[in-house]
């Protein structure tokens, strides 16, 4: 059966079981038995649609509070915020560009104080041009500024979260 899209519950749950494998010391019980992530808290980049929403629901599903984050697409991400909601857990909207350190420190300032610390991190935002994700391009076609925008997202930012202390 061919995956309806990136926002495919079904195929994110296949992702999640195949790497229930991967611990990190000090994970709570839960986590440890590599299938929940009751009561830890969550912060997924980019996750208003797509993946990102895919994953951000998942780990909602899991037992985690969620952080949702985005640019632009606002309306989308409450969507997602209300969704997680219903699921039971709680979430908290951080908009904000990732390729910013302002917007980082603001982002992690906030998620702490509205859902705790943060024990999972999903960098999963990317860069968007004309609605269309720059990674789905043929190789050869990237413009150096796609590659440009497409490291801040994926190498810069890891060094912001990281020395944020996230």
């Amino acid at each position: 059966m061919r995956s309806s899209g990136y926002g495919d519950s079904a195929e994110w749950r296949g992702w999640f079981a195949i790497h229930d494998n991967l611990r990190r010391p000090g994970a709570s019980a839960a986590m440890q038995g590599g299938r929940r992530v009751h009561g830890e808290v969550a912060f997924v980049t980019g996750s208003s649609r797509g993946i990102g929403r895919a994953i951000a629901l998942e780990l909602a599903r899991r037992g985690a509070d969620v952080a949702i984050n985005c640019r632009t697409s606002l309306e989308q991400a409450q969507t997602v915020c209300a969704e997680v909601e219903r699921l039971g857990r709680r979430a908290v909207l951080v908009t904000g560009d990732t390729r910013v350190p302002e917007d980082v420190e603001r982002m992690m300032a906030t998620v702490p104080s509205t859902l705790g610390d943060v024990y999972i991190l999903v960098k999963n935002a990317a860069y968007a041009n004309n609605a269309a994700y720059a990674l789905l391009k043929p190789f050869l076609e990237f413009t150096v500024e796609e590659w440009r925008s497409q490291l801040e997202h994926k190498a810069l930012v890891f060094s912001f979260f990281t020395l944020g202390g996230i």
